[in-house]
């Protein structure tokens, strides 16, 4: 009984300490950055999407009006352009820990709604 409370409250804390944030948004503009970028390596290969301004709910360091996406990550990217071609509306997920480029956060998921 006791392992299992510990794992339990380990996960938990796990959970609470990743920070992933979450909102609907509005694609404004979409850049992608070089494979080859030798002035800016951590940008290599990185797209980064610009977003209506707002807080991200459950990742209030993460920049409010972008969010970064690792270029190999071709089956998010096909599913954020098709929804942003047909304006369906668009949640996307972050995470607080991952920040490829200053404070703007990594894509963990995309929800089209």
């Amino acid at each position: 009984m006791g392992k299992l409370l510990f794992i339990f409250l380990f996960t938990v804390s796990s959970i609470a300490i990743a920070g992933e944030g979450r909102r609907i948004v509005t694609i404004n503009k979409i850049l992608s950055f070089s494979g080859a970028r030798p002035a800016q390596t951590a940008s290599q290969n990185v797209i980064r999407v610009y977003v209506n301004q707002a807080e991200w709910t459950g990742a209030p360091s993460c920049r409010n009006d972008a969010a970064d996406l690792q270029a190999s990550d071709q089956h998010t990217l096909s599913l954020l352009m098709m929804a942003w071609a047909t304006g369906k509306e668009i949640e996307i997920g972050v995470e607080e820990n991952l920040k490829p480029i200053d404070t703007v956060c990594q894509i963990s998921f995309i929800i089209i709604k």
